[in-house]
């Protein structure tokens, strides 16, 4: 009877021993493959942008924006983007639409990092340049606004680059605004110019752009009534 009660208390804690060790799961390839995907969606498509795109920086002056050029992969920059605002400026995020998709335009590359330019229509006045650079993963770096050509409702302003060597650029900036003159009695004095022309020198150090104004002016001109 004893040597029966030992062999039950045996068991009983050989049941217990076993539940109480958890069994070892495996890692799933699935969740590897998700962290990749994860991963790849963070990435900009470099092979992408070097087939929708033309090689070297075009002058900003003489480009053709009645032409549809290529559309990048919008709903992936719009992701890529969220986290890295225009100028470095948290209230400057990029986003793109079906009616105001970015565009491809060019492309560079040295031995360690890739530089590409875009446009973006604004469909209330005007078409925008932005900058970009990513490691050779495609990892983005650095986003900056370059330039534009436009305009709306008495303001206009005509934007042209000068690349100056593998991702360094004069920017040169000038920009109008008109606005009708009255005098007290509501007669028509003419209307008024004021003309801002900026130059800024873009740099491109370690993966990221900097700029410096090097020069700036602002005049009026008054055109009479007649």
């Amino acid at each position: 009877m004893k040597g029966t009660y030992k062999i039950a208390i045996s068991l009983v804690l050989v049941l217990l021993s076993s539940c109480s060790t958890p069994p070892k799961i495996e890692p799933s390839n699935s969740t590897v493959e998700i962290d990749k995907l994860d991963s790849d969606n963070h990435k900009i498509d470099l092979e992408y942008i070097k087939n929708c795109s033309n090689r070297g920086f075009e002058s900003f002056i003489g480009l053709d924006f009645s032409q549809k050029n290529d559309t990048l992969q919008n709903s992936k920059l719009n992701l890529i983007f969220s986290n890295h605002p225009v100028n470095e400026s948290p209230e400057w995020v990029l986003t793109s639409s079906e009616y105001e998709p970015f565009c491809c335009l060019n492309w560079n590359q040295n031995d360690t990092y890739f530089v590409f330019t875009f446009t973006q229509m604004d469909e209330s006045c005007c078409h925008s340049v932005y900058i970009c650079s990513t490691n050779l993963e495609g990892e983005l770096l650095d986003l900056r606004f370059l330039g534009l050509i436009g305009g709306d409702g008495g303001w206009h302003e005509v934007d042209s680059f000068q690349s100056t060597s593998f991702a360094d650029f004069h920017i040169f900036k000038k920009s109008e605004y008109d606005e009708d003159q009255f005098g007290p009695n509501g007669e028509d004095l003419g209307y008024s110019r004021k003309s801002d022309s900026t130059i800024v020198e873009m740099r491109f150090k370690d993966g990221l752009f900097f700029t410096d104004t090097v020069y700036h002016e602002v005049w009026d001109t008054l055109f009479p009534g007649y």
